[in-house]
């Protein structure tokens, strides 16, 4: 990837064409912004019916959920591919994945991709392909992206 096709703030993902392995790369690489603190996280396979155990136990949505700003991870910070056909999902639908079949869905708020994708993967498998596993990369959300996201929020309020 160039450093040019990565967005300042979001960055961007790539997949390597041999091993198929997803990679979330932070647009601080292309800015040098807290360029020491800057990691490259890989997915991680996730059975579809596990994911939100996995999401709700994972030290960066505690820590974001202690901070108040649980909501930013779908900005930045939580990707899900299928493993197989490699469909992004939507993070708004990923992170409010039910953990149980009987819990309710308010599906209102979700385009209607985000429906089908909503529906597939509560099934346990793709909505593309059928697959049951996601790769998965849940980062830390870098200070840059924070103060980005709450100069845009702070606008909107405004206007």
């Amino acid at each position: 990837m160039e450093l040019e096709d990565l967005d300042p703030i979001t960055g961007g993902e790539m997949m390597c064409l041999h091993c198929q392995v997803v990679f979330h790369i932070p647009g601080g690489y292309r800015t040098r912004t807290e360029l020491q603190k800057i990691k490259i996280y890989a997915g991680l396979p996730v059975a579809i019916r596990k994911f939100p155990i996995f999401y709700w136990n994972h030290p960066v949505v505690h820590e974001l959920d202690e901070q108040g700003i649980t909501q930013i991870i779908i900005q930045y910070g939580l990707w899900g591919f299928c493993q197989r056909c490699h469909h992004q999902f939507s993070p708004a639908v990923l992170m409010n994945l039910p953990q149980t079949r009987g819990e309710i869905v308010d599906y209102r708020s979700l385009s209607s991709e985000e429906m089908m994708e909503m529906k597939a993967l509560r099934t346990g498998s793709c909505p593309y392909c059928s697959h049951r596993i996601l790769l998965v990369i849940i980062s830390d959300v870098p200070h840059y992206v924070i103060s980005a996201s709450e100069n845009i929020s702070h606008r909107w309020e405004e206007g």
